[in-house]
């Protein structure tokens, strides 16, 4: 193999992996963020009714169970809960392991791609001495289109994150 293709092999996986990863990245953000007012008229709620029962602890409840959670808290609270709030404390309940599942699947691809970026990127310099072995060449090559397909499979599985079954 020789020291223009494994420049152009290990350039190419850098560039491709940071662009794919930055439009991934505002897509998370995007995401993400789509919860926050389904959390902020709860925490409202919760704030109004606070004398009744901590908010801290039913924000956590409906992070844990949604609605059946906050119905242990309003229960022993002994508060009458609008019948509406009962939707909104399974939706956020949603929002909340869909906000988790994607985190998680996001700091995956990070890692994998911060791993495969730096080694291309320090490959690059290596070129011509990686030329000169060919069985290095070959090695150092396969593995970064190996690291590029792994990256691209966390990609897949986080963008089946970003868009839930019912969206389609």
């Amino acid at each position: 193999m020789n020291e223009t293709a494994l420049f152009y092999t290990f350039s190419t996986v850098a560039q491709t992996l940071a662009a794919a990863f930055a439009m991934l990245g505002a897509f998370v953000l995007f995401r993400v963020s789509g919860g926050q007012p389904v959390f902020e008229r709860i925490r409202e709620y919760f704030r109004l009714n606070q004398s009744r029962f901590d908010p801290i602890k039913a924000e956590q409840a409906v992070r844990r169970a949604g609605a059946a959670g906050v119905r242990e808290i309003i229960t022993y609270a002994d508060l009458d809960a609008a019948d509406s709030r009962w939707s909104e404390f399974d939706e956020a309940h949603r929002w909340h392991g869909m906000r988790a599942t994607i985190l998680s699947r996001f700091r995956w691809s990070l890692r994998l791609t911060l791993v495969v970026v730096t080694a291309s990127i320090a490959a690059i310099p290596l070129s011509p001495a990686l030329a000169n072995a060919n069985w290095l060449a070959w090695t150092s090559a396969v593995l970064a289109v190996i690291g590029a397909a792994a990256c691209l499979i966390l990609y897949f599985k986080l963008i089946g994150a970003l868009i839930p079954s019912g969206d389609w």
